[in-house]
């Protein structure tokens, strides 16, 4: 066995030997795979063999190894060595008619006779076919194909194209700016000044002949702010022939041809299905021109020059009033040099050609320029909004509850009891009634600022009724609102017809209580100014008559009691001595003096003393004139008819009710025009208890008009006799007689019969006669229902006695029967009746009487508010005076007369009269400054709800008072918040009154009818041009009438953006009123008869501006939530947690906080709350309101979409809400305005515009048959645009040039795209034409990828195939056939065929040869160790063969 185990180790030796020595050998071979013997151990034994005792036997020889390790790479100089730079095999066929591929690393190839690629063997390389541009056309062995060179390449072919890229230096002059072209551009190719660079190639005719073609590159402009992009024209030059380039048309890159819509929008896929452009003409329009962008543009309309100065920067002021008390000192009133403008009908606008115009109100004020086009941009705005007014929904929002509460001893807050304030939205207040609004009964809609007067006014009537007991007398109530010592008379007169166009002076009596209980009567002046046409009230203490001083400084009848100097802006008044010093400085100079300069410049104005200056018989009172606006000339008045009025009162005031607006950030005012005088200061701190009250103040003589008339035009009291009524009998004309009869069973008897009855009984008869005897008999104590107690009454009276008769009844009438009486009876008759006639009439009821006496009582009777026309309204509402019960009377009427009837009354009536015939003014005790009000109410606009405050320095703390907090809820009835957001009684909160505190309500939405219903409208903007001192207002969208599909992105009819602005007509005379039934003319610019001198607009100004509406239609701002996160199809439950109701919301810049109730909703229903509250937010400064944003829920994306109402770039909506709905993250949507081009239709030299006919050719004269809408796009004819970066913008596809002439033909493209503007020399980046001449074959190229292109002496370079590249999964699974190629095997698998460099193959490098990967120092080493191991084998094998004999000689 030893023996052979050596032996096996000795063939395996020799086996390593041969493989080492076969490596060795091939080191040389190109390709070649080094080879490796691998062995395996024998190893016998049998299953009850001890292993650990057993010998193996030997070793055996498992394989000889291929090596696939990449060779060394070497160049060399034939393009057809060929070597694989990683993973792959070349395919080869044996032969061409073979089936059979084989596979080798060996690129070492050459061409056989017949051209195909072939290694040494003869064996043909295989390729993919390929197109043109190298591309293959089919990868796989079957369709591979042996490689052939073909010899030529093809007939001589003309140039057709050139691409040409070159590098244009971007700092080289412009040429044509140069100053020998100042007279035109000429270009000359001898003239190096008339280009800037140029390049030259060589081109082929149809015949191959060679030719140079020059391109000359003029610059020919530089980028700029209006035109960013550089430009430069080119040239092309052949045979001295200058060849003007063909039209290119523009195209995309994907080379489509380009058109665009009328604002130059290109596309490639005209919308319109009925567009084509075969055998039609069009506008030449070139893509050069379209190089700068607008935006679209909204229609404007700017005015003429404001009548008003604003001044240099527009910051002088302008006052805009809306008082019907102001209109006479306005412009529109006739005063042509007033500064002051009418602020209501400011202007009537019409807006995107709306159904019917709006006219606008601005809020009075003083504005700049600026700030003028930012309120009327407000009201405009406003007006064509969507804001709803508010409804006081009658039984739900109309009843409003107060109660104050107080710190008791325990510590605990005690309310007003059973005592609370109460107030009855639904009753008249003096803005309602301003209004013309019937409340009563009613659900009225109000706007936010006729809500809040509203019920502001409601309050205050009701805080100073408080102090009433329900019969019309002071009661307790002032001491509950610890109010007891600061009371004070009110008294208001009736309504003005209009503004009082003279000053006036009212003596009013004012009588206070004195501390020792007396009263104490003052003289005080009402004093009524209309200088400057703007009616004041005002009220002093002092009244004094002027004196007149000579020249020599003495009293002197003929002397001057004013004296103007104009030289020293002075005005000196001379007063007596006795004038004083008074508290204050202001003065006013009044009466009836007809002289012009007292009565424009002086009468009833405003003065203020500078200096007091006394001698001994007079004072001297210097004003300082500076600013007063008096004449340039000086002028002197006696003292006739005129009075000085000084020391402003501090006990009485006097203001028109409504003028000033009390409600916070309120610009409305609701002038009543009813002069309010009211006691203030130390006067203002009565008891109820005092005896003045009734008589507090009283209104008397006036000054300047002593007729009195000018009181009835004041509203104000007037003084005289009272209108007394007339007693009469029952019956004038005859008194009721009885009728004599004889009395059954008496012949003497003499029985009268009154037929009076109960109705006769019901006049009181107070006597009676009988004959010449009169029985007086006052029944007017009895039921005269009972007759019995009469006849008893009547029959017990001494006088009847002595008359002789007796009494009885029959039925209803009364029997008077003789007893005893010698003579006749004579007649008997009812001698008197109680009744009392007022000839007042209807002009006594319009006088809106407001008490009637009876003797010696008073029936309040407050008829202001009734129609007086309707007596029987007037008679019914006097009956059911609970007055009239107590003293007893009843009212009726005869004809226009009042007729007062006695009833149960004990004494005789009297005198009845009207004791103050008051035009309406009345005498009221209050508590409450109405200007000033304890209680406000206001509307906090962010969080859109209502909102209370209580003055602590009236009603709080440390005042008698001493409330510690207050609540406001609805109706005591209430079980849940009503619609103005006012919770119920258990809900109410609770708020100290500490100072500044506020009580805010639940929001609330607006659901009452919309402020003004008509076409909806947003986004008009208004401004001011300091240079042409006048206003535009402009339309809120953007863009012209365009047909659906009539330009680009219009799928609908697109309406203009049109505005149409004037006034209606005021009437000078009146109020500021309009005559609503003017016809508005709908197809003028200017719409209206009226005019507005300081906007520039009206009937009468023709130099106003139009701009029509350009482009396209502005895009709204839309903000997008994300999905929510549950699915808002379904019912869900939006609580208040954390805050989940509240949404902040922010639309144009103006912002809010919705508050949406909590409940359940859908993604629907909660997209329309918001959408609701969204559209009422306004900014609680500027007054700008938001209106048009529409929420919507989509269904699919199961989120919101939030989409302003306004359009264009200044359009932006921004929505924070709860993570569950998808809005914490909601990005800030933003509108937009679209660009457009201004199309310029290109021109020839001489201006004529060009054309582009059916045939493609340029001329002038319009094609009879043009496209419309849209426009094909061309370029300039052979210029290169490059931008700012150096980029070729254009043209994006080839420039032509043609031309045909005897001798001569050229057709040519020349494609630039790959040129550039960089600030380097010019330089040619690349340049090739694909004309030649017949080719023979000039050399091979192989890329790496393995396409192998063929080089010709003609220049032509064309692709031949793609060499094959294979893999396999095993590469040892291959056999090995010699010249180092392999065949495929089952073990090996089948070849993976492929592209060089695709993945898994590697990179084919051309002029190179893998060499074998035989490492000849290892294949050394290798050798001498495989040496050793026979040797050792062989020594083995002796030393057993040794020991063997050994043995057998021993046998032996």
């Amino acid at each position: 066995m030893s023996f052979y185990t050596a032996l096996t180790g000795l063939n395996g030796a020799q086996a390593d030997i041969s493989a080492t020595s076969n490596n060795i050998a091939n080191v040389g071979t190109t390709g070649f795979k080094r080879s490796r013997a691998e062995f395996g151990d024998i190893f016998a034994t049998s299953p009850l063999q001890n292993a650990s005792s057993s010998i193996g036997s030997g070793t055996i020889l498992k394989g000889i190894k291929q090596q696939f390790t990449q060779g060394n790479i070497a160049s060399s100089l034939n393009a057809l060595d060929l070597a694989i730079s990683g993973q792959g095999f070349f395919a080869l066929k044996p032969s061409l008619t073979s089936t059979q591929t084989v596979y080798t690393r060996n690129g070492s190839f050459n061409v056989d006779n017949d051209r195909y690629v072939v290694d040494s063997a003869g064996q043909y390389l295989m390729t993919y076919p390929v197109n043109l541009d190298g591309s293959v056309t089919a990868k796989d062995l079957d369709s591979a194909v042996p490689l052939q060179l073909p010899v030529t390449s093809g007939e001589p072919k003309a140039t057709g194209k050139i691409d040409l890229g070159v590098n244009v230096p971007a700092d080289a002059p412009v040429v044509t700016d140069l100053e020998q072209f100042a007279d035109g551009y000429q270009f000359d190719p001898s003239d190096a000044n008339s280009y800037t660079n140029s390049t030259s190639i060589t081109i082929f005719d149809d015949l191959g002949n060679p030719t140079i073609a020059t391109i000359y590159f003029i610059k020919t402009q530089n980028a700029s702010a209006e035109d960013p992009t550089n430009k430069y024209d080119t040239r092309l030059v052949i045979n001295d022939t200058i060849i003007d380039p063909d039209l290119v048309s523009a195209v995309d890159d994907t080379g489509k041809q380009l058109y665009i819509d009328r604002f130059g929008a290109q596309t490639t896929a005209v919308p319109d299905d009925n567009y084509f452009l075969e055998g039609k003409g069009a506008p030449l329009y070139k893509m050069d021109d379209l190089n700068q962008q607008v935006e679209s543009q909204p229609a404007t309309l700017q005015g003429e020059q404001s009548s008003f100065d604003f001044g240099e920067e527009g910051d002088k002021l302008v006052e805009i009033v809306t008082d019907p008390l102001l209109f006479k000192a306005t412009r529109e009133a006739g005063n042509a040099d007033s500064d002051i403008y009418w602020g209501k009908d400011f202007l009537t606008v019409n807006v995107d050609d709306g159904d019917a115009p709006v006219s606008i109100n601005l809020r009075p004020g003083k504005y700049n320029a600026e700030q003028l086009a930012s309120e009327v941009e407000r009201a405009i705005n406003e007006a064509y909004g969507d804001d709803k007014k508010i409804q006081i929904f009658q039984n739900v929002d109309d009843k409003l509850t107060i109660d104050l509460f107080k710190l008791s001893a325990d510590g605990t807050l005690q309310g007003l009891g059973d005592s609370k304030i109460e107030i009855d939205l639904l009753q008249d207040s003096s803005v309602s009634t301003l209004m013309g609004m019937d409340v009563e009964g009613a659900s009225p809609d109000f706007t936010r600022e006729e809500f809040l007067a509203h019920t502001q006014a409601r309050l205050v009537d009701e805080l100073n009724d408080y102090i009433y007991d329900a019969d019309g007398s002071l009661g307790t109530g002032a001491a509950t609102l610890g109010v007891e010592d600061r009371l004070f008379v009110r008294s208001i007169g009736a309504a003005m017809d209009g503004p009082y166009d003279q000053p006036e002076v009212v003596t009013i009596t004012h009588t206070q209580d004195t501390d020792a209980g007396d009263t104490v009567s003052q003289d005080r002046y009402l004093a009524h100014s209309y200088y400057g046409k703007r009616p004041s009230l005002s009220v002093y203490d002092q009244k004094a008559e002027l004196l007149e001083v000579d020249a020599n400084g003495d009293v002197d009848a003929d002397g001057n009691a004013v004296v103007y100097d104009n030289t020293q802006n002075t005005l000196t008044v001379y007063v007596p001595n006795d004038f004083g010093t008074p508290t204050s400085s202001s003065i006013r100079l009044v009466g009836a003096s007809t002289n012009d300069d007292f009565q424009n410049h002086l009468n009833g104005r405003e003065l203020r003393i500078f200096e007091n200056v006394t001698t001994d018989d007079y004072r001297m009172l210097r004003i300082d004139t500076s600013g007063l606006n008096l004449p340039e000339a000086g002028f002197n008045l006696d003292s006739d008819n005129i009075s000085i009025l000084y020391e402003p009162s501090q006990d009485l005031e006097a203001f028109f009710e409504g003028a000033t607006s009390t409600i916070a950030g309120g610009f409305e005012t609701f002038n009543s025009k009813r002069i309010v005088v009211r006691e203030t200061g130390e006067a203002a701190m009565r008891s109820s208890d005092e005896k003045s009250l009734n008589e507090a103040i009283v209104f008397g003589s006036t000054l300047i008009d002593t007729t009195g008339a000018s009181l009835a035009k004041l509203g104000l009291p007037a003084s005289g006799t009272p209108v007394v009524g007339t007693e009469t009998v029952a019956s004038d004309a005859a008194a009721v007689v009885a009728t004599e009869t004889t009395a059954a069973g008496s012949a003497t008897a003499e029985v009268h019969t009154l037929a009076l009855g109960l109705t006769a009984f019901d006049k009181r008869l107070t006597t009676i006669n009988i004959g010449s005897d009169s029985i007086t008999a006052d029944l007017r104590g009895l039921d005269h229902a009972d007759m019995d107690a009469v006849v008893v009454t009547l029959n017990a009276l001494p006088a009847t006695t002595a008359a002789g008769v007796t009494f009885s009844t029959t039925g209803s009438d009364l029997v008077v029967t003789a007893n005893a009486v010698d003579t006749d009876l004579g007649q008997v008759s009812v001698a008197t009746a109680e009744t009392h006639t007022l000839s007042l009439g209807l002009a006594a009821f319009n006088e809106r009487f407001t008490n009637i006496s009876v003797g010696d009582k008073t029936i309040v009777a407050d008829l202001r508010n009734l129609d007086h026309a309707d007596m029987a309204a007037v008679v019914a509402t006097l009956n059911g005076l609970p007055a009239t019960q107590v003293a007893g009377v009843t009212f009726g009427t005869a004809g226009d007369n009042l007729i007062v009837t006695a009833n149960a009354l004990s004494d005789d009536l009297g005198d009845v009269s009207v004791a103050a015939v008051s035009n309406g003014a009345s005498s009221k005790v209050a508590w409450v400054d109405e200007n000033n009000p304890p209680i406000k109410i206001a509307y906090d606009e962010t969080n859109q709800r209502l909102q209370f405050n209580v003055d602590r320095t009236v009603l709080g703390t440390g005042t008698g008072s001493n409330f510690n907090a207050f609540t406001v809820y609805g109706a005591s009835d209430a079980d849940s918040t009503n619609g103005l957001g006012i919770p119920a009684g258990g809900n109410a909160e609770q708020v100290l009154i500490r100072g500044g505190e506020i009580l805010s309500t639940e929001p609330f939405i607006a659901d009452g009818e919309e402020v003004q219903l008509n076409d909806k409208r947003y986004g008009v903007s208004v401004s001011y041009n300091g240079d042409t001192k006048s206003f535009t207002v402009a339309s809120g969208t953007t863009g012209e009438n365009i047909d659906a599909n009539g330009a680009l992105g219009v799928s609908t009819d697109q309406k203009a953006s049109n505005i149409q602005i004037g006034r209606r007509i005021i009437s000078t005379s009146g109020d500021g009123s309009t005559d609503l039934s003017e016809s508005i003319d709908l197809d003028s610019r200017i719409i209206g008869g009226g005019e507005n001198a300081l906007f520039g607009f009206g009937a009468s100004k023709q130099d106003f501006s139009f701009q029509e509406g350009r482009g396209l239609a502005a895009q709204p701002a839309i903000a997008t939530g994300r999905a929510a996160q549950g699915d808002l199809t379904e019912v869900f439950r939006l609580t208040s947690n954390n805050g989940e109701n509240r949404f902040n919301v922010s639309v144009n810049g103006i912002a809010g906080i919705i508050d949406i109730p909590p409940g359940n909703y859908v993604g629907t229903t909660l997209a329309t709350a918001l959408e609701e509250r969204i559209n009422q937010i306004s900014d609680p400064v500027t007054g700008q309101t938001v209106g048009g944003v529409t929420v919507r829920y989509s269904t699919v994306d199961n989120g919101f979409v939030f989409q302003t109402g306004t359009t264009g770039d200044g359009s932006t909506i921004k929505v924070k809400g709860a993570a569950r709905l998808g809005l914490d993250e909601v990005p800030l949507g933003v509108g937009s305005v679209p660009k457009i081009f201004n199309l310029v239709q290109a021109t020839n030299a001489d201006g004529i515009a060009l054309y582009v006919d059916s045939e493609g050719t340029v001329v002038t004269t319009p094609p009879e048959d043009m496209v419309d809408g849209y426009f094909p796009l061309y370029i300039d004819e052979g210029e290169l645009t490059f931008d700012k970066t150096g980029k070729l913008v254009s043209p994006k596809n080839n420039v032509r040039y043609e031309q045909q002439a005897e001798g001569f033909s050229i057709s040519l493209d020349i494609d630039y795209s790959t040129s550039s503007q960089f600030a380097q020399p010019f330089s040619v980046l690349s340049v090739e034409q694909d004309g030649f001449t017949s080719g023979r074959l000039d050399g091979l190229e192989i890329d790496s990828s393995g396409t192998i292109r063929a080089n010709y002496t003609n220049g032509q370079n064309n692709p031949l195939g793609k060499i094959v590249v294979a893999n396999f999964n095993n590469q040892n699974g291959l056999k090995q056939i010699g010249n180092a190629t392999y065949v495929e095997t089952a073990v090996s698998g089948t070849p993976q065929v492929g592209e060089a460099g695709a993945e898994g193959f590697g990179n084919i490098l051309s002029g190179s040869l893998e060499r074998s990967n035989v490492d000849i120092t290892e294949e050394l080493v290798n050798l001498i160790t495989a040496q050793r191991n026979y040797q050792a084998s062989a020594k083995a094998i002796e030393t057993t063969t040794s020991l063997t004999q050994t043995i057998i000689n021993i046998r032996m």
